[in-house]
């Protein structure tokens, strides 16, 4: 069985944008894309522009909904070593303390 069929789709590409618009129907499915990039190695990508900055967020599915916010820790190169989407009611002190594990 293909992925699209699951969702009740008839082509990624009908899937690919339920997802990009984060259809209640791939709920489950757009979980399990955060949580497989949620506090992972990421591998070496500069933030050279903006457009770049975008990739990377598209790439990795890095797209926090109304309620939630992404932190991109980035090295001197500006290369991104960890990133975590969190609730917007998370406290400061938790998203402090998760950073600072790094």
């Amino acid at each position: 069985m293909k992925i699209c069929n699951y969702f009740n789709c008839d082509s990624n590409e009908e899937l690919y944008n339920l997802v990009m618009m984060e259809d209640e129907r791939v709920s489950d499915l757009l979980q399990f894309l955060k949580y497989a990039v949620e506090e992972k190695e990421v591998p070496t990508f500069k933030f050279s522009s903006v457009e770049k900055c975008s990739d990377f967020l598209s790439t990795f599915y890095l797209l926090p909904s109304e309620d939630e916010f992404l932190i991109v820790a980035l090295n001197t190169k500006n290369e991104p070593i960890h990133y975590k989407i969190f609730n917007v009611k998370e406290s400061d002190n938790k998203i402090v303390t998760e950073f600072h594990k790094l």
